[in-house]
């Protein structure tokens, strides 16, 4: 995982880090762990969260990432092929690599878990443009 600059001071300095789990949630778990500051400014901090152009994201990559969003409601829709149901697809746009995570239902998650507490989606247009930060 890459460290936006604005964030290095809370793991060591580092780039990139490496996290381990079978779910996202232990993923993150895993990393919030091992920098227990990170967390804390994670979850505390707006102001340190970069904007989608000061994260990296690539112009082409809504391009790559919405056509094969498409292929899979296609797949969906049309009851063919094997869409990725259960499964996390990450798309390195810099070095051209897919990789591929199995994933497991978690009955604690706040968004599909037994007990939700995350009911309404995010102002992507807002976030990005960084609209309160």
């Amino acid at each position: 995982m890459r460290i936006p600059p604005t964030l290095r001071s809370e793991t060591e300095g580092a780039r990139e880090v490496e996290a381990q789990g079978r779910t996202v949630r232990e993923l993150l778990d895993d990393l919030m762990g091992r920098f227990p500051a990170l967390r804390g400014q994670l979850l505390a901090n707006d102001e340190l969260a970069p904007s989608c152009a000061e994260g990296g994201v690539l112009g082409v990559l809504p391009g790559v990432i919405g056509s094969i969003q498409t292929a899979e409601a296609l797949k969906l829709a049309l009851g063919i092929g094997d869409p990725l149901v259960g499964r996390l697809l990450l798309y390195d746009a810099l070095s051209g690599e897919f990789q591929e995570m199995k994933l497991r239902k978690d009955p604690a998650c706040p968004v599909c878990g037994e007990h939700p507490t995350i009911t309404e989606y995010i102002d992507y247009v807002e976030f990005c443009a960084g609209v309160g930060h």
